[in-house]
């Protein structure tokens, strides 16, 4: 690639979303913040267009790898693989007409970035796609491929295939993005650059409302939440003085729905942990700019089951035990696959035994929780997964082996059903007579 190529073709939106793809594709272990860091490199201009390509192709990847992987013998560096698939979204997206003006303008970032020769095997690979009847699949059928077959089918045999057609539309389709509101901060009205949404104290962020809503985040006013991660709020009993241990508490929004709560009620206390890292930063900022009348928060990042193997949960200067424990834990998310589309990878990749290692964590998680919660107490166990195991399954094995414990109320969201965002949500108390 010589200089006069590099400045002829400039800053590319395009090969934003390719290198963003890339990386993500490429990151061992959590994706959370690689494909963020890489679009905020690319800078404001054109970043609509990279994110619509990057969530797109994403979302999509399992399809269209299916498709490039019967025309592809060796696998090219990773960034000509990304410009292969961002391709293929988009032929897929602009429909056959436009087809031939997608291969020639993704040839010519190749080209301009990476080199001729590969230039010349994205374009043989994309010409060949280009006619493969499997890139004009109906909806059904293209959603289906665009999933882990272990996945449907185990969702098959547990739901039906009409119920499960409509949970991989639902997961085919772009996610909304919710704004909420804390209690205090509502004034009836809908906020500019945002729709009314059928849950109180949600809206619906419009398609060019970010300018208009950033101030309501940066101010504590507003913070970005599904409707799914209500029940994780309502479900506990809220009174005045509680003490209430916020575990895996990141990014904040229902931290922040915790502390709303509790400043209603009459205030009281959270205390909040996460991983040490970006995680933590950003409870830290969101946390910041909440002002919950009568509520302090604490913060501290760490590891609580490292904490728990050496004795140092809670903190030193923090409450013995809590009225209300909350572990909304790590999982499979399978209920958010329309929000985090990237996990459909992790899961084909990772096959059923995904479900199985999340279950193992789960269940040591939801053990150091409880030992934190006060006789009389309340411990909330959530996730944004939608398989049995991870929810009901794990909660009724846990009671089974903790006989202080009870199951007071549960609640599982459905998009099917509930047109959000799925998980579940359950309630236990200890019984008061227990040490």
């Amino acid at each position: 690639m010589n200089d006069r190529s590099a400045r002829k073709h400039g800053a590319s939106a395009w090969w934003t979303a390719a290198l963003a793809l890339s990386r993500h594709l490429g990151a061992r272990g959590s994706t959370e913040g690689v494909a963020e860091a890489v679009l905020a490199e690319g800078g404001a201009a054109g970043r609509g267009r990279a994110e619509w390509l990057l969530r797109g192709a994403l979302r999509d990847y399992l399809a269209i790898e299916g498709i490039l992987r019967a025309r592809v013998r060796r696998d090219p560096q990773p960034t000509v693989w990304a410009a292969l698939v961002l391709a293929g979204y988009e032929m897929r997206e602009r429909g056959v007409e436009k087809r031939a003006a997608v291969v020639d303008f993704a040839v010519g970032e190749v080209a301009a970035r990476v080199g001729r020769s590969a230039a010349s095997f994205v374009n043989a690979v994309l010409r060949r796609v280009a006619g493969d009847p499997a890139l004009d699949a109906d909806a059904d059928a293209w959603a289906r491929a665009a999933h882990p077959a272990w996945l449907v089918q185990s969702w098959e045999r547990r739901w039906g295939r009409e119920t499960v057609a409509s949970l991989l539309r639902w997961n085919q389709t772009p996610a909304p993005t919710y704004v909420w509101m804390p209690q205090r901060c509502r004034d009836g009205a809908v906020p500019a650059g945002c729709a009314a949404a059928p849950w109180p104290g949600f809206f619906r962020l419009e398609a060019n409302g970010w300018p208009a809503v950033r101030p309501l985040l940066d101010e504590g006013r507003g913070y970005i939440r599904d409707p799914m991660t209500q029940p994780v709020v309502d479900l506990p009993n809220v009174r005045a003085g509680m003490a209430v241990l916020d575990l895996c508490a990141a990014p904040g929004g229902k931290t922040v729905g915790w502390m709303d709560r509790l400043a209603d009620a009459g205030g009281g206390r959270v205390f909040a942990v996460d991983l040490p890292g970006d995680r933590t930063e950003r409870l830290r900022a969101n946390l910041a700019r909440a002002d919950a009348a009568g509520v302090s928060v604490e913060v501290q990042a760490g590891d609580i089951l490292e904490w728990a193997r050496g004795g140092a949960l809670p903190p030193v200067g923090w409450p013995t035990v809590f009225d209300l424990v909350v572990i909304d834990a790590p999982c499979s998310n399978t209920g958010v696959l329309r929000r985090r589309p990237d996990a459909k990878i992790r899961l084909r990749q990772m096959g059923a035994r995904t479900v199985g290692d999340m279950v193992a964590l789960q269940d040591k998680l939801l053990r150091v929780a409880a030992e934190q919660v006060r006789p009389g107490g309340q411990l909330l166990y959530a996730t944004c997964s939608l398989e049995e195991a991870e929810n009901a399954a794990m909660v009724r094995r846990f009671c089974a082996s903790q006989a202080s414990f009870r199951l007071e109320r549960e609640q599982m969201s459905y998009p099917w059903v509930d047109n959000h965002d799925g998980g579940g949500a359950f309630l236990l108390t200890r019984s008061a007579g227990s040490n």
